[in-house]
């Protein structure tokens, strides 16, 4: 992480912003009950998520060659923010047994706008961590797959223990009481916190660290010529190359 500043950025924006991402799912179902109306409705909030997924991620590479990844994942969460406070701010169903409404039809559509842009800052974050390879390499003129990948993915791992606590925190200081047909104002406040305010102030977060992140597309493709030409070079002469 010392030596290579890229990779430290995407793991301190990474943090910020899978803490938001994971924090949904263990409240889903609290809020497809109180909010919603009915406990039927995490099936279709999981299908929505689900199916957004599916959908946005074969066009992504299309994507990143029009815009770049820095672009995408810099303002992608823009989305989330939207999405998040869109879920935050609705109001809840008061519909009979959690009967379709508009209510809900608009958290679904909240949600897939999230989802929209979770499916492709979650994507991107993978191809930003290949990059930071070439820059270490480029910086140290040595090469450590395994010791980014292991970096990134202990962020990764952290960030799920974190967002698990979040969710359960909300709900203790929400007042939350387990299998009551109603909630108090501030368990549902709680929950609705953990389904969009979370994950938006953890995307504005993610963006506002990522700023300073320095490879975009021509700098990486300047680090990668670079490199494969000090190779190269080592080869010509008859050096080992690491």
């Amino acid at each position: 992480l010392k030596a290579n500043g890229p990779l430290g950025i995407l793991c301190a924006s990474s943090f910020f912003y899978l803490i938001g991402l994971f924090a949904v799912g263990p409240i889903s179902s609290y809020y497809a009950r109180y909010i919603l109306g009915d406990m039927n409705w995490t099936l279709p909030m999981a299908l929505v998520n689900v199916g957004i997924s599916l959908a946005i991620t074969p066009i992504i590479p299309a994507m990143i060659t029009k815009l770049g990844k820095k672009n995408i994942y810099q303002y992608c969460g823009l989305l989330t923010m939207v999405g998040g406070l869109g879920l935050f701010f609705l109001p809840s169903n008061n519909a009979a047994g959690g009967a379709i409404s508009t209510i809900a039809i608009a958290a679904l559509v909240l949600l897939a706008i999230k989802g929209v842009g979770a499916s492709l800052i979650n994507t991107v974050m993978f191809g930003l961590e290949a990059d930071t390879v070439e820059y270490g390499e480029w910086k140290t003129g040595r090469r450590s797959e395994g010791a980014t990948y292991s970096i990134f993915s202990f962020t990764r791992k952290i960030t799920q223990s974190i967002a698990g606590f979040i969710s359960g925190w909300l709900l203790t200081a929400g007042a939350y009481v387990a299998n009551a047909p109603q909630q108090s104002e501030s368990a549902i406040t709680a929950m609705k916190a953990g389904i969009g305010l979370i994950p938006a102030i953890a995307a504005a977060l993610a963006m506002l660290v990522f700023t300073v992140y320095p490879l975009n597309d021509a700098k990486f493709r300047q680090v990668r010529d670079e490199t494969e030409a000090r190779k190269a070079a080592a080869l010509a002469a008859g050096k080992p190359v690491d």
